[in-house]
């Protein structure tokens, strides 16, 4: 017992190293500098900046942060950007670095390693064969959606959790074993780290719970199974309930925010699943052919938007026909001697229709949206959910065949080759040098921020023109992508800037500028709050900031200029009586 332990933890070992190590060749971690950002704008930077809040100000940083949003303190809990689970681990990370862009790179890497060994441990209480368990494994970390998600979507490229939720339904499904102490206490834990962790998941999650539920009440007939099993699904909306919290109070308290972060029950429409774009390569593919047509149906603009990170990978696409075949075959009621998987197969096979019943564009989503919330908008992410459910289905297929024929060699090469398709097919490599203009942009911009925090004293407030909302502004501005205003921040430690200020929350900053910022009205207001400086961002300007730049100029006050010419920075002219 003792060696086959051993053996185990061998194997989940070689799949947590080989996850980890694609992760690491993905981004060329041999050649990069971990405190370059991906990108000077997106949500690339929305994510950096959050780690470097949290640094700061630490697991409070998520919530609140004294240098967005001058002369104010932005209020960051009308816009929950990461949930609780993804925060501890940004809070972990900070222990050994205090660079936020440094931290958002090492817990995306981190996601896959943690993904493999969740598959793995889901897949150890079906009894998968130890070599399928890897490959399959490090398939499911590797899928698409990682990649696509990217670092800019932390909280969702951050999905080791699903397996956990897979494992509680068939914990449900088999509800004797579940009186063995081990297990319940795992139950527990995924529970737990369900609920805090992304809402999108534990939503998802709970629908296949809901699922499991219903099909063991229907076989058993015994109401005592929705009390012991619905606990899971207690224990996840209370998760979610404490991430919540915050933001009810603090709602209660301040009044309700009606302009951040505001659904409308429609959007379930244009961010519904299609199963076209499950099937279809992602952007990226190796394989020629694919790849095109994957670009012309995105081409098309049929409604394209984040739901081109919906692919699941040719693996998991053979593992969602498996899944339709059984539909037919237990339709048909056709006896295929499965006695031993046929509920797990039956499980998986309606929680896939129910998640597309579900998720669809013009699906039951949209009836939810309309008259529970709004605020679970984004259905397409359900992909990676239904990927760990169609690549589960496929282990559990593989495991039967292994035990059904003879020739154990050619069923380990199959494994080989399945692997190695895996990742020809899925695994995106940054291409050489992918990050040089984006160190270029350090170098200039840490030296520009830098010499203007050498200006000022500690606390100073700088106000940035062209104003731009926050988190969503309607679209950019001219050049100006968004987030980009906080490139200020990034680079400076103690001084404070008028970006980031929560829309409808914090308005002081908006209500301030005035003719495009290039009036004594709008000076008045910036000495009335007490701003040492103005940065200006000629990228948000159609004429690249002459004209403004031409005003400042006249000012006869000291200015600095980024090496790229983009950023100008003036300090404000002394107030009236003063030397």
């Amino acid at each position: 017992m003792r060696g086959q332990y051993q053996k185990e933890i061998i194997c989940a070992i070689i799949a947590i190293a080989v996850s980890a190590a694609i992760g690491m060749i993905s981004i060329r971690i041999w050649e990069i500098d971990l405190t370059v950002l991906p990108k000077t704008f997106d949500d690339a930077m929305g994510i950096a900046t959050i780690s470097k809040s949290i640094a700061e100000n630490g697991i409070a940083g998520i919530y609140f942060n004294n240098r967005w949003g001058a002369p104010e303190t932005a209020s960051l809990i009308d816009y929950p950007y990461i949930d609780l689970l993804l925060a501890g681990m940004i809070v972990f990370v900070n222990l050994f670095t205090s660079n936020g862009i440094c931290t958002a790179y090492i817990v995306y890497l981190l996601g896959f390693p943690l993904t493999a060994a969740s598959m793995y441990f889901l897949l150890s209480y079906l009894n998968i064969n130890r070599v399928t368990k890897i490959v399959i494994s490090i398939i499911y970390a590797v899928s698409p959606f990682h990649f696509l998600r990217g670092i800019g979507h932390l909280a969702l490229s951050n999905y080791f959790t699903l397996p956990l939720g897979i494992y509680l339904s068939f914990i449900i499904l088999d509800y004797k074993k579940w009186k063995e102490s081990k297990i319940r206490y795992c139950a527990y834990a995924c529970a737990v780290l369900l609920g805090l962790g992304s809402a999108y998941y534990a939503f998802f999650v709970s629908v296949i719970l809901g699922i499991a539920l219903v099909i063991k009440l229907i076989k058993d007939k015994d109401l005592n199974i929705i009390y012991n099993e619905a606990r899971y699904l207690y224990i996840i909306v209370v998760g979610v309930l404490i991430e919540m919290l915050p933001k009810i109070i603090y709602s209660a308290l301040n009044g309700k925010n009606y302009e951040a972060a505001v659904r409308y029950p429609s959007e379930a429409e244009h961010l519904g699943l299609k199963i076209i774009q499950l099937f279809l390569p992602p952007s990226y593919s190796r394989i020629g052919t694919f790849r095109n047509i994957a670009e012309t149906y995105q081409n098309s603009g049929v409604e394209i938007n984040e739901n081109v990170t919906s692919s699941m990978g040719l693996i998991a696409s053979v593992g969602f026909l498996l899944l339709c075949v059984w539909f037919f075959i237990t339709y048909l009621r056709i006896d295929l001697k499965f006695k031993d998987i046929k509920e797990y197969c039956d499980f998986l096979t309606l929680s896939l229709l129910v998640l597309l019943l579900l998720s669809l564009v013009g699906g039951f989503g949209v009836i939810f949206n309309s008259f529970v919330t709004p605020l679970i908008r984004g259905y397409c992410r359900v992909s990676i959910l239904i990927t760990g459910i169609c690549l589960t289905m496929l282990a559990i297929c593989c495991e039967f065949f292994l035990l059904k024929i003879k020739g154990k060699v050619i069923y380990y090469i199959g494994l080989i080759i399945m692997l190695g398709v895996g990742l020809y097919d899925q695994v995106k490599i940054e291409k050489a040098g992918w990050q040089d203009a984006r160190k270029k942009d350090k170098e200039i911009y840490s030296e520009f921020f830098g010499n203007v925090e050498n200006m000022l004293k500690e606390g100073d407030m700088i106000y940035q023109l062209p104003y731009m909302d926050y988190p969503e502004a309607d679209f950019p501005i001219v050049k100006m992508g968004h987030y980009s205003p906080f490139l200020g921040y990034i680079y400076t430690d103690n001084i404070r800037w008028s970006y980031g200020g929560m829309k409808g929350r914090n308005t002081i900053a908006k209500e301030i500028v005035c003719d495009n910022g290039m009036s004594e009205e709008f000076l008045e207001n910036l000495e009335w709050y007490g701003f040492a400086g103005v940065c200006i961002d000629t990228y948000g300007f159609e004429d690249e900031g002459v004209q403004i730049c031409k005003y400042y100029d006249g000012l006869n006050t000291e200015s600095l200029v980024s090496g790229d010419g983009r950023f100008y920075f003036y300090i404000l002219p002394p107030k009236n009586g003063d030397n």
